[in-house]
Parts: structure tokens; C-alpha cells; sequence
């Protein structure tokens, strides 16, 4: 049976402009209805209101010293690179200095970028597929899909890259064969992309060699490597005048071209694993690892909405098949499975498989809206191959159950956000408090999480993980850590540096602990119920150090 292909004048054929308002009003109350449902039921659970996980703190301490003219850094005039998305500082240090306040306003601004996600998915949709009714469609089911409201209320970046993402992805498909100022258009978006979250840089070569593969070997153009190269010294160069200035500000700050948070969370089923240890063998980190990040990210998304798989893969076969046919109309593309494949492979090679669910799926940002728009596309695809279901009424049955599917798992995922908030308020928090409340001025911190304790106690910290302190990471080097040499490295970096105060897991660190001569517990906080700290317990130690250096300098 050949495959139907809508006339060309119909294909954004649709709704009238005050459906598709009233749709779009409906669309942003549900999302906002989501975000107010995780609030009350944190609230509940913590006591306050609060951010779910302590990178949320980092990026306030960020913002903070940026807004009040104190550099990109944390502790205040020592410039870092931590933060894994600069972009996302910048605009909170922008709404931070315009509110002076840090939680709701960080919350406004998400809401805000949800919303644009939802607006680049209508976009995304309608570049590829027949109709603004499947277009709204797409956006109101990645409104009501988790874990979108726990990235608004997040304090942190998902919003703004997985909104880039789309964005330049849609723009890309759109614009792939035009010339001029819209050609370079999408370019800019994947920088910016990229400067939002470090994984989106990938996004930019691949569209390159998306322009490369479909001119030359599917379109068959004549001389497309020639018009390729030609493209290609115009795009690079924007790009590249776009993202490197970071790369070049965390080499000249850090001695590391990518952020210290990257080389921090390294693990040992990578090729840089298996080629300094004997943990884990080459063969698999290159075929092991990323075949199981690419099978956990598939049950996360059927956990997600268990009614899109199916046409999820039907969508992306009829993706594929249009991409390459000479027959199709319209715009074409092969860069969203490109992204769909490639980057859980690269991160999983690079820097070690990561559970894909990890954080209420942080990292997934620009993934999940591309699934859940395949999903809409190929329950479309199938409905219109099955003479059955293509009565309108049965399709908006089909519809509302899609919906219903997201929704199903907001209560579940709103009780994982509150116990987000209410561990990280009873530990990072409480001692954040205590600290504030008990530490002499001018002492100095070495903490193992930084962010709550940081911006509460407003005291310098010397952080164990290398994310604000990139001299750590050579005490936690990989090869350092094979050999059993990491803890006697961090104890003399600890040594040198004498700090007042020492904050940590003693489970994560032991050998610390075990050194009563010169740390003594002073308070701790124990979780009953941990589903999002490092470990349930972390203890604040003075040291023999402290208040040497204070009168030191007096």
C-alpha cells in the first residue's frame, strides 16, 4: 500500500487562531496545575518550600556573586568553572539581581522556558508533520509528560537546553536548504545549546553531517561536497565564535577545557576507565555500556508514557523512510535520530554509563521531547493506516488516553520531588543553618556538598569534589585512585590548607572520619529516608585548625 502523503495545501491545514489560543491557555494552565500540585505536596512533606538537589544551591551562589558584580565564582572574586551551564547562570544572575530573591524567581523563569519547550515542540512537529491539530497535540502531551515540572521547580538548567535543543533542531530541519541569514540560524540556537548544558555541543557536528549525508547521498546533489565546504566556512565559524570563549575561559581558570563538574563525575565504565584500570575492559565501555544506557533510556521513556512506545518507533520509521525518499515533499532530515542515537552512545563511552533516570532524568532534557514527539507523529502514522481509526472522534479518544498516561505518574513523581526537597532541606539545608548560626566569621569550609552550605553560611569552601576547587581533581585523578593513593592526596590537600571546619559523608570518606586526633563531630544530621543524597549521614568536624588562621592574620 503506498504511503499517503496529504496535498500539499493541507498540510497545515487546522484549528481556527482562537482554537489553537484557547489550546495553548489550557496547555500553560495544566503545566502551571502540575507545578502548583509538586509545590503543595513538597511543602507538605518538607515543611517549606525549597530546591530538590544541592546543584540547585550551586547555581543560586553562582548567580548571586554574578549579579552582585563578584565574577563567574563561588566563593567570591576566585573564578571557577563548575557550573555545567553557564547560560543558565547568566539568566538567573540576570532575574536574580532584578528580584534580589532566588527561589521563586529561578521558578518563574523556568515556568517561562517550559512554556518556549512546548512552543519549539509545536514547531518541531509542524516542520514535520501534516497538521497544527497533531502540532498541539505534541506540545500538550510534553506539558503533562513527566518530569517536566520537576525540572521547572528544579532551580537548575533542563528547561532552557532542552528548549535550545528543539529549537535548533527545528530550525535546522526548516532551514537546512536556505540560504542566507536563516541558514546560520540554527547554528547560533546549538551554540547557545551548548553553552546551556555541555552534551548539546554534539548537536552542532551532527547537523553538519546531517547537511553533508543528505545532500550527497540521499538528495543526490550535484557537487554537494563542494556546497557542503562552502557551508560549513560559514557555520563553524559562528559556532565556533559562539562556544569557545567558554572553553578558553575554563582553561585559562582551570587548567580543563570543560567544566571541573565533568572530570568530578567520570566513571569507571568509560574508555578513559578501562584504559587506566583493569575494572572494566575496553570492549565494555565501547559495546557494553552503551547498549545499556540506550536499553534503560527506552524503559524510562515507557515509564514515562508506557501508550507512545509502540508509535514512538513507528513514528521514527516513517521519520526515516521520508528522510529518504525521493518522493517526499516538505522538509527532511535524519538529525533527530542521529541525536536519539549518538548521544547516549557518546556519553556512555566518554564518560561511563549514567542510570538514564538518574535525578528525575535531568540529563534529558533535549531526549524526552524528541521521543514524545515521534510518539504523537507515529500514533498519527498509524492511525492514518488503519482505516479503523481514522474517524476523528476515535482519534481524540486515542489522544486523551496518551494524555492520561502522563498523568498517571505525576503523583508518583511529585512524591519523588518532595523527598528531593524535604532530604536535601533536613541536610544540606539544616546544615547550611547551623553553620550560619555557629561558625565564626571568616572561617573556612571543606565540604563534600557545596551548594546549601555555601550560600547559607556565605563562609569560602574548599569543596572535595573538585567542582569549586578544580586542585581537588588532581588529588582524585582516575590513576590515583586505581593505585589507592586518592585519600592520602586529598588528606595532604586538606592538610595545606588547614580549614576551620570539615563537612562530609563519613561513609565517603572513611579515612577522614577515622582521624579523631584531628577532627572532632560537632553536629551531623542523619536522613530516616534518603532517595537523594550521596549518603544518609554527613557530620560537621572541627578541626585542630581552627581559628589558627584568623589570628594568624591578625
Amino acid at each position: 500500500m503506498p504511503r499517503r502523503t496529504p496535498p500539499a495545501d493541507t498540510r497545515r491545514a487546522g484549528p481556527a487562531a482562537w482554537v489553537c489560543a484557547a489550546a495553548w491557555v489550557g496547555t500553560a494552565a495544566a503545566l502551571a496545575g502540575l507545578v502548583a500540585f509538586y509545590l503543595v505536596t513538597a511543602a507538605r512533606a518538607a515543611g517549606e518550600l525549597g530546591l530538590p538537589l544541592d546543584d540547585g544551591w550551586i547555581h543560586v551562589r553562582f548567580a548571586q556573586n554574578l549579579a552582585r558584580g563578584q565574577g563567574f565564582s563561588f566563593n567570591p572574586g576566585e573564578p571557577t568553572s563548575t557550573t555545567t551551564s553557564a547560560l543558565w547562570t547568566v539568566l538567573l544572575a540576570a532575574a536574580y539581581r532584578a528580584t534580589g530573591e532566588h527561589l521563586f524567581t529561578g521558578i518563574a523563569v523556568n515556568f517561562v522556558l517550559s512554556l518556549l519547550l512546548c512552543v519549539a515542540v509545536y514547531h518541531l512537529t509542524l516542520a514535520l508533520a501534516p497538521g497544527r491539530w497533531l502540532a498541539l497535540g505534541s506540545a500538550a502531551i510534553v506539558a503533562l509528560t513527566a518530569p517536566l515540572p520537576w525540572w521547572t521547580l528544579s532551580g537548575m538548567e533542563p528547561p532552557l537546553y532542552g528548549m535550545l535543543a528543539v529549537l535548533g533542531i527545528a530550525l535546522h530541519i526548516a532551514f537546512r536548504r536556505a540560504g542566507g541569514l536563516r541558514s546560520v540560524l540554527s547554528t547560533v540556537v546549538f551554540a547557545l545549546a551548548g553553552l546551556a548544558r555541555p552534551e548539546c555541543f554534539l548537536l552542532f557536528p551532527l547537523a553538519m553531517l546531517d547537511r553533508l549525508v543528505m545532500a550527497a547521498f540521499v538528495e543526490k546533489e550535484r557537487r554537494a561536497l563542494r556546497r557542503w565546504a562552502k557551508e560549513s566556512a560559514v557555520h563553524v565559524p559562528t559556532f565556533v565564535a559562539i562556544a569557545a570563549p567558554l572553553f578558553v575561559y575554563n582553561y585559562r581558570v582551570t587548567g580543563y577545557p570543560l567544566p571541573t563538574s565533568f572530570y568530578s563525575k567520570l566513571q569507571w565504565q568509560g574508555v578513559f576507565g578501562a584504559l587506566v584500570s583493569q575494572q572494566v575492559s575496553l570492549t565494555a565501555a565501547l559495546l557494553v555500556g552503551p547498549a545499556r544506557e540506550m536499553g534503560e533510556l527506552l524503559l524510562v521513556w515507557a515509564k514515562d508514557n508506557i501508550l507512545l512506545i509502540v508509535p514512538f518507533f513507528a513514528g521514527l520509521v516513517w521519520l526515516v523512510r521520508r528522510a529518504v525518499s525521493a518522493e517526499a515533499g516538505g522538509h527532511r532530515s535524519l538529525i533527530i535520530p542521529m541525536v536519539l542515537v549518538a548521544q547516549p552512545i557518546v556519553w556512555s563511552v566518554v564518560a561511563g554509563y549514567r542510570p538514564p533516570g538518574y535525578q528525575s532524568q535531568r540529563y534529558l532534557a533535549n531526549l524526552n521531547p524528541l521521543f514524545l514527539v515521534l510518539g504523537a507523529i507515529g500514533g498519527w502514522w498509524i492511525t492514518e493506516r488503519v482505516g479503523a481509526l481514522r474517524r476523528p472522534r476515535l482519534r481524540a479518544v486515542l489522544f486523551c488516553a496518551v494524555l492520561v498516561a502522563s498523568l498517571v505518574r505525576q503523583p508518583s513523581q511529585a512524591r519523588t520531588y518532595a523527598m528531593n526537597v524535604k532530604n536535601t532541606t533536613e541536610m544540606q539545608v539544616a546544615i547550611g543553618r547551623w553553620v550560619r548560626d555557629n561558625v565564626p566569621r571568616g572561617s573556612l569550609l571543606a565540604v563534600n556538598d557545596v551548594g546549601a552550605i555555601g550560600v547559607l553560611s556565605e563562609l569560602p569552601v574548599l569543596d572535595l569534589q573538585g567542582l569549586v576547587t578544580p586542585e581537588v581533581l588532581e588529588r582524585r585523578d582516575m590513576r590515583q585512585r586505581v593505585a589507592g593513593t586518592a585519600p592520602l592526596a586529598l588528606f595532604e590537600f586538606i592538610a595545606a590548607h588547614r580549614p576551620d571546619y570539615l563537612i562530609i559523608f563519613p561513609q565517603w570518606y572513611p579515612e577522614l572520619d577515622g582521624r579523631r586526633d584531628l577532627f572532632t563531630p560537632v553536629f551531623g544530621v542523619a536522613l530516616d529516608d534518603n532517595v537523594t543524597s550521596g549518603a544518609a549521614v554527613m557530620v560537621v568536624y572541627r578541626t585542630v585548625w581552627a581559628g589558627t588562621r584568623q589570628q594568624e592574620g591578625g
